[in-house]
């Protein structure tokens, strides 16, 4: 079916698709029962798909060449140190459509640190068309999988080392993550029994807008403990990063 819809150049070949397919367990048991029966001896029938130009159109290739330059930037500049904390900060500014290209930029620089990288192309990093599949392919699960986790990392780097400032910039409840840490500890060491401590830091999270259905708090946890966990039990919501990625790939009309 992918093969049918999608072409080669966007996905896989054909023979690709017949070793996944030859190599994969037939798992009929895992269907729930009442699918099985609604839809077997039905007919099914898969459009191809495709892509119509409007007349005088061309394929703007403009997202996919500023990839591209940026991946000759950081070829002509290596060693580049970019500060991953401040960085996540800067993804959650208003300003990230206007300054796509310079963040793009040190999210690349950051990923290729770490040693990665993605192949360059010919003509002084210009993209020609056609491309080769392995180099296309590349690029593809680089903006289609990579960057959500390049920004992710950021994020996560920003909301560990500037808690208060993420949050701020998050949009959510602005919430005073060293004041709630001490009041958490106070409760935590007093000598009521486990469960009514449990009961009430429960309570105490969910006004301040954390949902916790149960704790794994250590007996011997001070402020800097709690303090830590309240930072990383701050949940980075998908849409956050779609939309961080959005502005940062986009067309030039």
């Amino acid at each position: 079916m992918l093969y049918h819809t999608f072409s080669p150049e966007l996905s896989v070949d054909r023979s690709q698709y017949a070793k996944s397919f030859a190599a994969r367990d037939d798992r009929q048991s895992d269907i729930p029962e009442v699918v099985v029966k609604k839809l077997s001896g039905s007919a099914v029938k898969v459009e191809a798909g495709s892509v119509e130009l409007r007349k005088g159109e061309e394929v703007n290739f403009s997202a996919w060449q500023d990839l591209v330059d940026v991946v000759g930037y950081a070829i002509q500049h290596p060693g580049i140190t970019i500060d991953p904390a401040r960085k996540g900060l800067e993804l959650l500014k208003p300003d990230v459509r206007l300054r796509r290209l310079e963040l793009l930029r040190n999210l690349y620089c950051w990923w290729q640190a770490q040693g990665n990288s993605l192949p360059s192309f010919e003509s002084m990093y210009t993209l020609v068309v056609p491309v080769k599949y392995d180099t296309l392919s590349k690029y593809t699960e680089f903006v289609g999988d990579r960057l959500n986790d390049i920004i992710v990392s950021m994020l996560r780097a920003a909301q560990q080392s500037f808690p208060q400032e993420f949050q701020l910039l998050l949009g959510t409840a602005r919430v005073d993550f060293g004041r709630l840490a001490n009041a958490l500890e106070q409760l935590w060491k007093s000598p009521l029994a486990v469960e009514q401590k449990e009961q009430r830091v429960m309570s105490i999270l969910k006004k301040n807008g954390f949902t916790v259905t149960s704790l794994d708090w250590q007996v011997d946890w001070g402020v800097q403990e709690i303090a830590r966990w309240l930072v990383q039990f701050t949940v980075i919501e998908k849409d956050v990063v779609a939309k961080i990625k959005e502005q940062l790939i986009v067309e030039q009309s």
